[in-house]
């Protein structure tokens, strides 16, 4: 059926309609167009009037167009829909229909809308939704996210922000921000925090928290206002990302920096950072302070400008260097140079430079590098090229096996290398790799490939490397050796002189050496003295098992080698810890004394103490004690003192009356005597003035070792002391035709001792020196200040003491040969009461001789303590 003709006013309606409006049939077939559709799509009526309709719609919006047109079919008043269409000019665009179907004449009246916008403004609005989903996906991955209301008020909290905090979202929503307070910050910091948020402002910055578990952690937050339309704040975002590790890798970098500036500062030669900016300016970001050597300028000189180093390079060497500077930048390969420089002060010197370049962002070249003076090296390669045939010998000669191999493997060695592998000619060695002389496996475990590829790298980078081997012969015989690698050129490639020197010798000794050791710790463990060894510092370096098992010292105290808390112990059992701890002070003050002395512990055992100088090739290092337990000895002495005092007293009685008698009958008091009868009572006196002497000093040694003698000490002068020694036994001295002379005593000198006990000590030294002097001699008396002590010497020049005798010395009744003895006369016990005197008063004594030189005895005296 026709389209019946539209009035002219809806003629001119149908013209000016701003929408699509459109007839079809049935089928789709365009029978009537509005101009809309020229000025929307850029078709003319005429190009679309008899076309499909479906030639104008998208592809993918056919079938759903042609469903709508069969709901009209069935009966349905109104469709509505959308779909695509064709732009002439390319593309398509999106209408919105509606659509009715008029029964008279079965043709379907659409009108259609664009929205075109509006449809690109919903793709917009989906994938900005979608790109908001990722990003707060991708944001509770690697965020902390929470919101609060404007109190602080957790209101959201995500999955990250539990994770870090250890609450779960339930404990954390609704609780106040204050749940995570470390207490770290002030509460002014907080205050700034919530006065900048509540001005809208957005704040930045780094918090210490605290999670469930007490455990800190620090974030960096970024706190943002959620603002309504009026701009005021109504909730607060934060967004905070955890930066614990890197906090501490950043103290960790600071404490490297400021390692690295100091060993910068140590190492002989400039560190320096170098940089190259495009426009051709250079400067010296950071060099050390040996700059100042190297180029003779000061490392801020050269911050901001590198030209004050430039300018002191060698003409000749200028271009190279510049040329290989600009080489390594375009490759980025190491930057290494030998080059002259001419310095103020130092003249002309050889400079070697190394360094690795690093592209900055700003087009810039970084070097990383270092540069040392070489001149003296440059003078050694002169003289070395000059002795090249002299090394030659060397390097064939030395008993060391020498190597020199390169990419292809060994290219030389020397006959020691060829003896010590086992090898007939040195042709069986040409072309081997070092690595392949050796086991598959090393005793760390490594396989020897691939260890030894990583120590030829480390001797190539740092230019010299030394370790331990085990290499083996061709038969397959293994030996270890000390392997040193040094990277040389010859003939202008990189070559590696390797020297093996043969450990097996050595490895050996060191065996022999730990079973010398053993052996030693074996031996200290059977002796029956307790051993401790202690250093210089005071530190124990080794005791044996009877010196825990005499000071009974608990396992709980020797584990902790806590030498403070040994000796703590130690003092625990003593009687007098105070003259203990006085007696080691004082060995101490004289590192290269000896010493002996008795120690009374609590439980009333009696220890003998001796202390020598550990000396370690001439040098005193420490100290060597030993402690021997002589209890049971002691108990024998004293029934023994108590024997002698007892015999003593009950001799001196009857003694002192035959003594008298014969002085009677010697002296004629009973009438005259024959010469005969004079002679035999003159022997009577002698000996029995020798008899009340050896008694006199029974007496004196029983009642100094018992400690019956009280020691009255007092200050006295030095120098009146010895004069009255010398008075003493003037006579002594004019008897054997000696004469006493006495030295220089330092002005003043004072010493602290009971003068009665001092001037028997001398007397005891001086009639001893009188007595083996040679008649006319002189005996020496001297005085020295030695640290906190006076030395006193009497020296004679008589026949002197034999070495066998050394140790008997000042043991009682100890005499170097009794038959010259009872010629001078003596008891034997001189020696031994003035050892204990002197000891008792707080010094020592000791000696010195040469045979048929003579002697000089020493002891030592305290000073009293300065004012």
């Amino acid at each position: 059926m026709p389209i019946p003709t539209p009035p002219a006013e809806f003629e001119r309606f149908f013209r000016l309609s701003l929408d699509l409006l459109l007839i079809i049939d049935q089928e789709g077939k365009i029978l009537t167009v509005n101009p809309a559709w020229e000025r929307m799509l850029g078709f003319s009526p005429e190009e679309m009037l008899g076309s499909s309709i479906f030639d104008f719609i998208h592809p993918e919006d056919r079938a759903p167009s042609v469903e709508a047109a069969k709901g009209l079919a069935e009966g349905v008043d109104v469709v509505q829909f959308e779909n695509r269409y064709r732009v002439k000019r390319g593309g398509h665009r999106w209408i919105s229909w509606s659509a009715t179907s008029i029964s008279e004449t079965s043709h379907i009246y659409a009108v259609g809308r664009e929205f075109q916008a509006q449809k690109e403004a919903e793709e917009r609005l989906d994938a900005s939704t979608r790109e908001l989903e990722e990003l707060r996906v991708a944001l509770d991955e690697h965020a902390i996210v929470s919101i609060t209301d404007l109190e602080g008020r957790i209101l959201y909290a995500n999955d990250h922000f539990c994770q870090i905090s250890k609450y779960s979202r339930e404990e954390l929503l609704g609780q106040d921000h204050r749940i995570l307070n470390s207490g770290y910050h002030s509460k002014a910091f907080f205050q700034g925090l919530w006065e900048s948020l509540r001005q809208g402002k957005v704040w930045h910055g780094t918090v210490r928290n605290r999670a469930k578990d007490g455990s800190l952690y620090w974030v960096s937050s970024t706190m943002v206002p959620l603002k309504d339309r009026e701009g005021r704040p109504t909730r607060f975002l934060s967004i905070r990302v955890d930066v614990s590790e890197t906090l501490r890798l950043s103290e960790q970098l600071r404490s490297s920096w400021e390692m690295l500036f100091n060993l910068s500062q140590q190492i002989p030669g400039v560190v320096y950072q170098f940089q190259l900016f495009p426009d051709g300016h250079s400067c010296f970001p950071f060099a050390s302070e040996a700059i100042r050597d190297i180029y003779e300028v000061s490392p801020e000189e050269v911050r901001e400008d590198a030209s004050p180093v430039l300018k002191v390079l060698h003409p000749e060497d200028l271009e190279r260097v510049d040329a290989s500077i600009a080489a390594s930048a375009q490759s980025l390969e190491p930057w290494v140079a030998e080059y002259r420089v001419v310095l103020p002060r130092q003249g002309l010197r050889w400079r070697l430079g190394v360094a690795r370049p690093q592209r900055m962002a700003d087009g810039s070249t970084l070097w990383h590098g270092f540069v040392t003076d070489i001149t003296e090296q440059r003078l050694k390669e002169e003289k070395l090229r000059a002795s090249e045939e002299k090394f030659r010998v060397l390097f064939q000669q030395s008993t060391d096996a020498h190597l020199l191999f390169d990419a292809t493997g060994i290219i030389d060695c020397n006959q020691a290398a060829i003896t010590l592998l086992g090898a007939q000619s040195k042709s069986q060695l040409l072309n081997l790799h070092p690595a392949v002389l050796s086991p598959e496996f090393q005793p760390d475990g490594e396989r020897s490939l691939e260890k030894s590829v990583r120590m030829d790298r480390i001797a190539r980078e740092q230019g010299y490397h030394r370790f331990e081997w085990i290499h083996q012969k061709l038969d397959g015989t293994r030996f270890p050796v000390e392997v040193t690698l040094n990277p040389v050129t010859l003939q202008g490639k990189p070559t590696l002189l390797v020297v093996w020197h043969d450990l097996t010798e050595q490895k050996r000794a060191e065996e022999a050496l730990n079973s010398a050791v053993a052996l030693l710790t074996t031996t200290l463990d059977s002796t029956t003295d307790g051993i401790l060894v202690v250093a210089k510092d005071r530190s124990i370096s080794l005791f044996n098992v009877q010196f825990v098992e005499i000071w009974r010292i608990p396992k709980a105290i020797l584990d902790l080698r806590d030498d403070k808390r040994i000796l703590g112990y130690v003092l625990s059992q003593l009687k007098d810890p105070v003259a203990f701890l006085a007696k080691v002070q004082d060995l101490y003050d004289h590192p290269d004394e000896s010493s002996f002395d008795l120690i009374h512990l609590a439980d009333g055992r009696l220890l003998e103490r001796f202390s020598r100088p550990h000396l370690v090739g001439g040098e005193t290092v420490g100290r060597v004690w030993s402690f021997r337990d002589v209890t049971e000895r002691a108990a024998l002495d004293r029934l023994k003192s108590e024997f002698v005092s007892t015999v003593s007293h009950e001799l001196r009685t009857p003694l002192t009356s035959i003594r008298g008698s014969l002085g009677l009958v010697s002296s004629g008091a009973l009438g005259a005597l024959s010469d005969e009868a004079r002679s035999l009572v003159e022997i009577a006196c002698r000996n029995s003035e020798r008899l009340s002497n050896l008694i006199n000093d029974l007496l004196d040694s029983e009642k100094i070792e018992s400690g019956a003698i009280t020691f009255q000490h007092e200050r006295v002068a030095l120098a009146a002391l010895l004069e009255q020694s010398i008075t003493d036994n003037q006579g002594y001295a004019e008897v054997h035709g000696i004469q006493f002379r006495l030295g220089e005593i330092p002005p003043g000198a004072e010493v602290i001792v009971d003068r009665g006990r001092f001037l028997q000590v001398m007397s005891n030294l001086l009639s001893n020196a009188a007595k083996f002097s040679p008649k006319g001699s002189q005996v020496e008396i001297g005085a020295e200040v030695e640290d906190t002590r006076f030395r006193i010497s009497v020296t004679d020049h008589g026949s002197g003491i034999p070495p066998e005798f050394y140790d008997r010395i000042f043991q009682k009744f100890s005499q170097a040969d009794s038959s010259d003895t009872r010629q001078k006369g003596g008891t034997g016990l001189g020696l031994s009461i003035t050892k204990s005197i002197v000891e008792k008063m707080g010094g020592s004594i000791s000696f010195k001789s040469q045979v048929g030189r003579g002697t000089t005895f020493e002891f030592t005296l305290r000073r009293p303590p300065q004012a």
